[in-house]
């Protein structure tokens, strides 16, 4: 499998762009893996290819949503009244989809950036949120590498 890794930075999304041969299924089993091998839970993989297509609306192609959960986090954020704003947030999510010129993108808010907005608990714990993001999307830096190497 190769990617080719570039990385976009706007407000609140990092657009990870990869080529992983195969199809999206594959870098959402990575993706999941990652996750379950961190603590994290994954309660939910949305297809929304097929999802689309049962309400009979256009093909978007292929097209997932993994759905991640670190029940510590969520619960060190939800045992605060003042926190529990961040619900609207929770589960962490990370887009997996392939665009019409092959290739397959992942994408992911960038909590880093985002836990700055907030203080107390909430920047904290997201914080290691990001820190466990970056670590579960590490495998597209490594394919970066050993792309770049050939």
């Amino acid at each position: 499998m190769r990617v080719q890794y570039n990385l976009f930075k706007t407000l609140s999304v990092i657009v990870m762009a990869g080529f992983i041969a195969g199809c999206s299924s594959m870098g959402s089993m990575m993706v999941q893996d990652n996750a379950k091998a961190k603590g994290w839970v994954v309660p939910k993989v949305y297809d929304f290819q097929t999802s689309m297509k049962k309400y009979k609306q256009p093909d978007p192609g292929r097209v997932k949503v993994v759905k991640l959960c670190q029940p510590v986090y969520a619960g060190k954020m939800l045992a605060h009244d003042d926190s529990k704003f961040v619900a609207a947030m929770m589960p962490c999510s990370i887009g997996i989809y392939e665009k019409s010129d092959g290739k397959v993108y992942v994408s992911s808010m960038n909590i880093g950036l985002m836990s700055k907005m907030f203080g107390g608990v909430v920047d904290d714990t997201l914080a290691l949120v990001a820190a466990d993001d970056a670590e579960i999307l590490e495998f597209l830096n490594e394919q970066r590498r050993s792309t770049n190497r050939l």
